[in-house]
């Protein structure tokens, strides 16, 4: 939830991405904030910073700077920067460690969420959405809230028991 939130304030919707801070926030709090490469430091301060209050000051600084210099999000004024990323002259446009630590950049943020990701999440074999796509079809002709499948369902099974 936290990248989302920081790339629609960064993408210019900040009032939306307080709507969604607002919505998540149980959620984000549950989760600690570490010093390592995927959160925020909280300085050292002996107190733990509430996540959403991290992500919070975030978006505060980039609405701050951003009236400042009274200019367009990074990822409107970067015309073509490919792959999420923004070209220099926008790049100071992102307060220091909005991403993370180190001024870490939106696609190698990407990057290592994608890497956290890929131990968590199964990999099926590429017909497994066929069969499902299959199943809720048949299932829908079932239940009648697809008569007309239903019905060509039929004939066609009528038909392959005829040949049999």
């Amino acid at each position: 939830h936290e990248m989302s939130i920081l790339e629609l304030a960064d993408g210019g919707d900040i009032e939306l991405a307080f709507a969604a801070l607002r919505l998540c926030s149980d959620d984000l709090d549950e989760v600690p904030i570490s010093s390592g490469s995927n959160g925020v430091d909280s300085g050292g301060l002996g107190m733990q910073e509430r996540r959403t209050a991290s992500i919070e000051r975030r978006i505060n600084a980039l609405a701050s700077l951003r009236s400042l210099h009274g200019t367009a999000p990074a990822s409107i004024s970067a015309a073509s920067g490919a792959g999420g990323t923004s070209s220099s002259g926008s790049s100071g446009l992102i307060p220091p460690d909005y991403y993370g630590p180190s001024n870490i950049t939106r696609q190698k943020r990407r990057d290592e969420i994608g890497r956290a990701l890929v131990d968590a999440v199964p990999v099926v074999p590429p017909s497994r959405l066929t069969s499902l796509l299959q199943q809720a079809v048949k299932w829908q002709g079932h239940t009648g809230q697809l008569p007309q499948v239903r019905e060509l369902w039929d004939d066609d099974n009528n038909g392959n028991n005829d040949n049999d």
